[in-house]
C-alpha cells in the first residue's frame, strides 16, 4: 500500500495537532513516558526536521495508568490501519501496541501511544523480544525530556524504507558512537537482515 500524502492522511483520518514536547510531562503525569520516532532523533541529533505528530512510548504495563491519566481524552486504538474507541483497556489484545488520543470528535488528535514490551528493567523490541537492552540505555534525555535512543529508533524504522527514513539514518548515523553503533549493527542482523541498513552501520 503506498504512503499516504499528508491531504490524504487527513481526509481519511483527520488532523494532527500534537503538544510541544515541554507540555508532555504536565499532560502525562506520573505516567512513565519518552519521545519516540523522528523527534526523539531530533532531540539526539539537534538537527530539525518536518514532524507530523508526536510518537509516545511508555511501558506497556503502564497502560491502565495511562487511561486513568488520561481520562479527559477520548482514546482509540489504531491496528492495520484501523481506528478503535478504546473502552476496556484491561481486555486489549496483546498485538494493539498503538493508541491515538484527542478530546473529542471535532477535534484534532494529540498523541500517537506506543505501548512498548518491558521486562523488569529491560526495554524490549516489539518485533523480536531477543533484542532488549536495560531502560536506562533505551531511554535518555535531552532538554529535559526523556527520548528513545537513537540506535533503537533506526532500529524501528530499518524496515520502512522511506524516504525521511533514510534521511534520518544519514543524520543520525554518524553521530552514534561505538557502543550504539555495535548494537544496532547486531540488531539488525537479528530482526532485520535483509534491511540494506546492516552494511552502512
Amino acid at each position: 500500500m503506498p504512503e499516504l500524502t499528508d491531504e490524504e492522511f487527513e481526509e481519511l483520518y483527520g488532523r494532527w495537532a500534537p503538544p510541544a514536547l515541554d507540555e508532555l510531562a504536565a499532560l502525562l503525569g506520573p505516567v512513565p513516558w519518552w519521545v519516540a520516532g523522528g523527534w526523539a532523533l531530533e532531540l539526539f541529533t539537534g538537527v530539525p526536521r518536518p514532524h507530523e505528530d508526536v510518537d509516545v512510548g511508555l511501558p506497556r504495563s503502564a497502560l491502565p495508568d495511562l487511561v486513568r491519566q488520561l481520562d479527559h481524552l477520548h482514546l482509540w486504538t489504531a491496528q492495520h490501519g484501523a481506528l478503535r474507541p478504546l473502552s476496556a483497556y484491561d481486555a486489549l489484545p496483546a498485538d494493539h501496541q498503538q493508541l491515538w488520543a484527542r478530546r473529542d470528535a471535532q477535534s484534532p488528535w494529540l498523541l500517537d501511544l506506543l505501548l512498548t514490551p518491558t521486562d523488569g528493567e529491560d526495554w524490549v523490541f516489539k518485533r523480536d523480544h531477543r533484542l532488549r537492552l536495560p531502560l536506562d540505555r533505551a531511554i535518555r534525555t535531552a532538554n529535559g525530556i526523556p527520548h528513545l535512543a537513537p540506535e533503537v529508533v533506526l532500529l524501528h524504522k530499518a524496515h520502512l524504507r522511506r524516504a525521511k527514513d533514510e534521511r534520518d539514518l544519514a543524520v543520525a548515523l554518524p553521530l552514534l558512537d561505538e557502543q550504539s553503533r555495535s548494537w544496532l549493527r547486531d540488531a539488525l542482523a537479528l530482526a532485520v537482515p535483509d534491511s540494506p541498513w546492516g552494511e552502512l552501520v
